[in-house]
């Protein structure tokens, strides 16, 4: 639980000033929770298996980004996914 609340802190700040964010930007914040957060450095990607810590990285991300206001359509994930005006 203190890793989740520690991601939703670090998740926030990026998301923060944000009005919309595309996959890049959410790549990069992913990369940048890696080298910040060191049980995340476990993720081997061209192995292509997550670690536990990871998905809940994902999962944290993508809960943040929802009580943030942002869309993600399932059918648009490789979109710019945006608050709706």
């Amino acid at each position: 639980m203190k890793c989740a609340r520690a991601y939703e802190a670090f998740i926030g700040t990026k998301l923060r000033s944000k009005q919309n964010i595309n996959p890049l930007e959410l790549a990069n914040i992913r990369i940048e929770a890696i080298s910040r957060f060191p049980e995340l450095k476990a993720y081997q990607p061209h192995r292509g298996v997550e670690s536990a810590e990871l998905e809940l990285f994902n999962k944290v991300l993508h809960n943040t980004m929802l009580k943030a206001g942002f869309r993600i359509p399932a059918s648009h994930a490789n979109e710019a996914t945006s608050i709706p005006k």
